[in-house]
């Protein structure tokens, strides 16, 4: 089925898949089911077993592009391939890539180096979800990872872009309440995985309600956990076990100790205490013995 509304906006629905596109100036005139369900022209939505892909033939390399995925079931495998190579080289526009309403990203197309897509075939955005992942075993988060990637293909190449070359991607995370059980939502940060390096870095983070909404200047794993404070400013996610089971206010259980707290002060009050202790003993054995 296609319908197109006053703004010249194809709205298209297959076997549970939607997908909205700016088409090309002018009306409509009856329009017809494709031969090949799933092809309105610029977009080819191909289902399978484990992923989505969404083909998009057609660009437009100015303006910003609506590309809205629908499934019946939760995506946890999305990959959206943009075949035109020429418009993401030229282009000033953006990407705003809708999954499920679940995830929303908003791509500038600065983004992308241009110097990378000399010779290129497509270029893939891809989504993992992953859940029950070992990363966030100790920590209060949400359980999924969010794993983003930009990969360049070239022939039997693929190129995957890490940082951005200009500007930044802006990433909205609609969770559930589900989700969000035992979690203290005034607290919720996202966080960035370093694969290298095994830490966590915190991204600024806007919430509103079970809307989770940060910028980034790369693709990568993220998580959404809550947060602890040190002395300097810093942060990083709350320890405990991921069924948010722990979460004792009172005693500080599943909180990672702050740099400078009172459990450090107490470690070294209790050493002074025994040196001055051991101290007074040896003065008096040395007085007894005089």
């Amino acid at each position: 089925m296609k319908l197109f509304n006053n703004d010249n906006i194809m709205l298209v629905n297959y076997n549970g898949f939607a997908i909205i596109q700016k088409n090309a100036l002018g009306e409509p005139s009856n329009p017809e089911e494709p031969n090949n369900p799933g092809d309105n022209g610029n977009v080819v939505v191909i289902p399978s077993d484990d992923k989505v892909i969404a083909e998009v033939s057609k660009i437009n390399p100015n303006d910003k592009n609506e590309i809205k995925v629908n499934t019946e079931a939760s995506a946890k495998k999305v990959e959206v391939l943009i075949k035109d190579v020429e418009s993401l080289k030229s282009g000033t526009g953006s990407l705003n890539i809708t999954i499920n309403n679940g995830v929303t990203m908003n791509l500038p197309l600065s983004t992308i180096d241009k110097s990378l897509l000399e010779g290129a075939d497509n270029v893939t955005i891809k989504l993992d979800v992953v859940e029950n992942s070992d990363i966030i075993k100790q920590i209060k988060a949400v359980n999924k990872v969010f794993d983003f990637n930009l990969i360049i293909t070239k022939g039997n190449e693929s190129l995957n872009i890490h940082n951005f070359k200009d500007g930044l991607a802006e990433v909205t995370l609609n969770l559930t309440d589900e989700d969000l059980k035992e979690l203290n939502k005034d607290k919720l940060v996202v966080y960035y995985y370093n694969d290298v390096e095994k830490t966590f870095e915190a991204m600024e983070t806007v919430v509103n309600g079970n809307k989770i909404t940060f910028k980034t200047p790369h693709f990568s794993k993220y998580v959404v956990a809550e947060k602890v404070t040190d002395t300097n400013g810093g942060s990083s996610p709350s320890e405990g076990a991921n069924d948010n089971t722990n979460n004792n206010t009172e005693t500080g259980k599943g909180n990672l100790p702050e740099t400078g707290s009172v459990v450090s002060n107490n470690v070294i009050l209790v050493l002074a205490i025994g040196i001055v202790a051991i101290g007074g003993i040896m003065f008096f054995r040395k007085r007894k013995h005089a």
